[in-house]
């Protein structure tokens, strides 16, 4: 599985998504850009790419803020409910309904 998706710390809390979109276009062709709070999540076309952004723009004064980017840790979690047989429809945990 490729590396495309990229966690963007420390977000000036004035920054939107475009703004953020912009800064990391620079580095290679951005398909989803997200802002949350003061950090957010930028994916990338390609691995290449998304090691580029790291390399390039961690650290770097952005807004009067130094970005801190690195490859996301996080996964995709399935919905709640869609695994198996006994998981709750709402929450996915399992043991009630």
């Amino acid at each position: 599985m490729s590396v495309t998706k990229l966690f963007v710390g420390n977000l000036p809390e004035t920054v939107r998504k475009g703004d953020l979109t912009a800064l990391f276009e620079k580095e290679g062709q951005v398909v989803e850009c997200d802002v949350v709070k003061d950090y957010g999540f930028v994916h990338y076309a390609t691995e290449e790419e998304a090691h580029s952004a790291v390399e390039n723009l961690n650290g770097f004064l952005f807004c009067g803020s130094k970005l801190r980017v690195e490859v996301s840790k996080s996964r995709v979690r399935p919905k709640p409910g869609m695994g198996g047989k006994g998981e709750c429809f709402r929450c996915g945990r399992e043991g009630h309904w």
